[in-house]
């Protein structure tokens, strides 16, 4: 079965119906294969559910205390201090990176350690999900910054989750989450890739793609700006970024879910590399 619907990809790979039969071939491979059972969600949290399949996104206010956002902050800054061969940055050192923070912070690890979050997860993706690691991040302002993440873009062409949360106060300045609302659809990623002419699965896109799609579509075009502990829910199927930041700093921590067979292979870290607690045994956790 699998050769057939191969030969029929690469007989129009370079257009857009073989970018679109790419995208249907793997969500066929993804059921196929099985991702195991969704779990079922305790009652109060399956509106926030209904939000998610509906909008790609869910937000939860004063998820963590000011206090407790406070604390996390200087665990950040000590981490950037502490394990600067471990920080990943942009080309103007505005963003940066420790992914797998929570390694070698306990206030960090509560984040990643989560059953709640992880819950959520293991609902779109299936029980056999795992949480791979927590990304801390503070974001500086810098003149050309392109925002967290380095621009508009997927994360998956088949549905991914992640759960974000606010450390520090962020307003319009302070580049916070941005969201084009319903884009994470199936039926949207092929009218997407249909919109915009594209023959590849490129998860990237341009602000005037971007332009262009809010004008075909008609996506609602989603801010998200909170106080320290907003907490979003999120399909990154769906096309987000991380808007410039303009003035101040941005504290955040993300976690990311994988499949347990994307997290036992190796390769599936290279894209984060260097990894704490991967690529560096894990130091006793402050």
């Amino acid at each position: 079965m699998e050769n057939w619907k191969s030969t029929i990809v690469k007989s129009i790979e370079g257009s857009v119906g073989g970018a679109v039969a790419g995208y249907l071939l793997r969500r066929t491979r993804n059921v196929v294969n099985g991702i195991g059972d969704k779990v079922s969600l305790p009652s109060n949290d399956l509106e926030l559910a209904k939000e998610i399949n509906e909008k790609g996104y869910a937000v939860i206010p004063n998820y963590w205390s000011a206090e407790e956002c406070l604390i996390a902050r200087n665990e950040m800054d000590r981490l950037l201090r502490e394990f600067p061969q471990f920080i990943r940055s942009d080309n103007v050192d505005s963003d940066h990176r420790l992914f797998g923070a929570n390694v070698n912070s306990k206030t960090l690890n509560r984040f990643y350690q989560d059953s709640r979050l992880e819950g959520f997860a293991k609902y779109y993706m299936g029980n056999k999900t795992t949480n791979a690691f927590t990304l801390g991040a503070r974001m500086d302002f810098e003149k050309g910054n392109p925002g967290s993440g380095g621009g508009w873009h997927r994360d998956s062409y088949l549905d991914q989750f992640k759960s974000i949360m606010y450390l520090s106060e962020c307003n319009a300045e302070n580049g916070p989450f941005e969201y084009l609302e319903g884009s994470h659809r199936p039926r949207e990623i092929i009218n997407g890739l249909v919109s915009l002419g594209r023959k590849k699965l490129y998860p990237r896109f341009t602000s005037e793609e971007i332009v262009e799609l809010v004008k075909l579509r008609g996506y609602k075009w989603k801010t998200f700006t909170g106080e320290p502990g907003t907490l979003i829910l999120v399909n990154t199927a769906g096309i987000h970024r991380g808007k410039p930041i303009e003035s101040g700093s941005r504290y955040a921590l993300t976690n990311y879910f994988m499949t347990l067979e994307a997290h036992q292979d190796p390769r599936s870290f290279d894209l984060f590399r260097p990894v704490m607690g991967i690529d560096n045994p894990p130091k006793k956790q402050a």
